[in-house]
């Protein structure tokens, strides 16, 4: 234990008296002239002072937008020759290695730098203390080897930010020799040094470094000695993407469930858009929180306002969906299985409905009053693939939505009114696209008795039926409506003849079976009726075949007008069915045809009803 101690003892006295040895040494390499000035530059004669630099880069500590700096970790060189000292011969020294002069650089002349872009740094020569200054025997060369962590300024532009790329720089010059009298030579020109680990900062990638002069005039107008390093740093978009650009995406997003959730839930949709609302104007907040106020538009500013107005604009899309539905009806009454044997319930217990109140009568149709608050649209949902309507009182207008049961499907509808007052007649329009068009009206130049027929669209139908010139109250009005659906398939809904073709076979076996009568019958006459649209033709029964008729019987059917349905002699079997009260001709083979056809079908079992 002794003998390391006394060994560590002597090591260090050695060393340090080696290291005093050698600097004395230096120190007697030259000698400095009486007349010898250290504040002046030692420049030649008719020549000017080169000075070797070299910065190498250690790291870069820091980039703040917000501060508008950089942070740069950095060892610099300044290797130069002094003529005016005069020079020793050799004392032993190693010729190729440097060593320190101590104390003697305060006698002697060292130059004086500083950064250009440094904040609150100060001259480089002053602070001599932490100066280490070689020379070198054989070349008689003097340098200078400078560690700093400097701050420097930086002219952050933000316009493309999050995706923006930063350029920086950092300057070192001279100020008191002008570059006729001192330049900066690099010492690497054609490339930088640097030497740190890690070329990525925690929001940056550290591009290129680039030397360059910049020996510009200044406030004296001269030109000093200077060269800087030019620094880019891209910034990563990775961090923005997962916490700025997708959460804001998926917030729009959200915003825009309000369009598949019903008008009707007000509440809701409000809430869901002024609740994207509030987190996007927070993230705004939160995304301008650590940049410089600057004046310019950002990227950043950009995509968040655009997803701002994005659900800005879903919410100013429910007010007006508001409006309208405010300014389209007053109420809303849907009549499903419930609501129908609720109210045929009290139908049947002899209630009386009370005011402004819609029932269901036993016969199937719908019964109501007027509200006693004033005119407005009452909307009805019937999914009935016939009904009547009854109105008494009638004040503002009944929106009739129809649907054929809830399949769906496509069918052509027809209105008609029964009962109408002196004083109030029945007008209907139905629901287009955006608008409304008058399907039914006095005065329109047609019979009133005269059914109106229309095709649905997308399995439904919405019709506006109101009362014309309201009476006084003391007058009672009555407003009594009937409609009628049947399915409609793709090729009786583009042509519109397709009421006038024979039947087929398969269709007349069918018909026998389904139609509300069927009958065997010769034509008396036809008469073409314009104002119903109307075929009528008397027909004599020969053979009742459903439901009961007499034998010799005459019965009145109709066709449609567009047909030109003419008059021919022999027999015929008539399968008809009851359209608004009137008896409507399906078909009409002759007997012999049916027979032999009725015939085939019992014969290959493909007859559908034995009647």
């Amino acid at each position: 234990m002794k003998m390391s101690k006394f060994f560590w003892n002597f090591y260090l006295y050695f060393t340090f008296v080696w290291v005093i040895h050698v600097s004395s040494k230096c120190q007697d390499l030259f000698l400095i002239p009486s007349q010898y000035n250290k504040n002046r530059a030692p420049i030649p004669q008719n020549n000017t002072l080169i000075i070797d630099v070299d910065i190498l880069v250690w790291a870069v500590t820091g980039v703040s937008a917000q501060k508008m700096q950089i942070q740069v970790d950095t060892y610099i060189t300044f290797v130069w020759k002094d003529y005016r000292l005069n020079f020793l011969p050799n004392l032993n020294l190693d010729e190729e290695n440097w060593c320190p002069i101590g104390s003697s650089k305060l006698d002697i002349w060292l130059p004086y730098v500083i950064f250009r872009n440094c904040i609150g740094c100060t001259p480089i020569e002053l602070d001599t203390q932490k100066i280490d200054v070689l020379v070198h025997p054989k070349t008689q060369q003097f340098k200078i080897l400078i560690r700093t962590l400097t701050n420097f300024a930086c002219n952050i532009y933000l316009a493309k930010y999050p995706m923006d790329s930063q350029y920086c720089k950092i300057q070192l010059a001279n100020y008191y020799e002008t570059t006729n009298e001192l330049e900066f030579r690099q010492i690497f020109p054609d490339s930088y040094k640097y030497v740190a680990s890690n070329k990525s900062l925690a929001e940056y990638e550290i591009g290129p470094i680039t030397p360059r002069n910049c020996s510009t005039p200044i406030l004296d107008g001269q030109e000093h000695a200077c060269v800087e390093l030019n620094f880019i740093f891209i910034r990563q978009i990775g961090y923005y993407i997962l916490t700025l650009y997708a959460p804001t995406f998926l917030i729009v997003v959200l915003s825009w469930m309000a369009f598949w959730i019903p008008a009707e839930p007000l509440q809701a949709r409000i809430t869901l858009g002024v609740t994207s609302l509030f987190t996007l104007a927070t993230r705004l907040d939160q995304a301008q929180r650590n940049l410089p106020l600057v004046s310019y538009v950002k990227a950043i500013d950009v995509w968040l306002f655009v997803c701002i107005f994005l659900v800005f604009a879903s919410l100013i899309e429910l007010s007006f969906t508001s409006k309208f539905l405010q300014t389209e009806k007053t109420q809303v009454v849907p009549l499903n299985v419930a609501s129908v044997n609720n109210l045929e319930r009290q139908e049947s217990n002899k209630k009386q409905p009370s005011q402004g109140a819609i029932s269901l009568a036993s016969s199937g149709s719908l019964r109501g009053e007027a509200p006693s608050n004033g005119p407005g649209v009452q909307t009805v949902d019937l999914r009935c693939a016939q009904g009547r309507i009854v109105w008494n009182w009638p004040q503002g207008a009944l929106r009739l939505v129809l649907q054929l049961g809830s399949s769906g499907k496509e069918f052509r509808g027809c209105v008609q009114t029964n009962i109408i007052d002196d004083k109030s007649s029945t007008r209907v329009y139905i629901e287009g696209r955006g608008r409304l068009l008058l399907l039914m009206a006095p005065g329109d130049g047609r019979s009133t008795q005269t059914h109106r027929c229309f095709n649905s669209f997308h399995g439904q139908v919405a019709l506006y039926v109101e009362a014309e010139n309201r009476p006084m109250r003391f007058h009672k009005s009555i407003l009594d409506f009937s409609y009628q659906l049947r399915k409609l398939t793709k090729r009786s809904r583009m042509d519109s003849a397709e009421e006038c073709r024979p039947c087929l076979d398969q269709e007349l076996l069918q018909f026998y079976c389904t139609s509300d009568f069927v009958l065997r019958a010769s034509v008396i006459s036809i008469n073409h009726n314009s104002d119903l649209q109307l075929s009528e033709m008397k027909l004599r029964i020969i053979q009742p075949l459903r439901p009961s008729f007499f034998v010799g019987q005459e019965y009145v059917v109709y066709a449609p007008l567009h047909c030109q349905i003419a008059s021919d002699d022999g027999e015929f079997v008539i399968f008809g069915t009851h359209f608004f009260n009137r008896p409507i001709v399906r078909c009409a083979p002759r007997v012999q045809e049916w027979q032999k056809l009725r015939r085939h079908a019992i014969r290959l079992k493909i007859n559908q009803c034995l009647l």
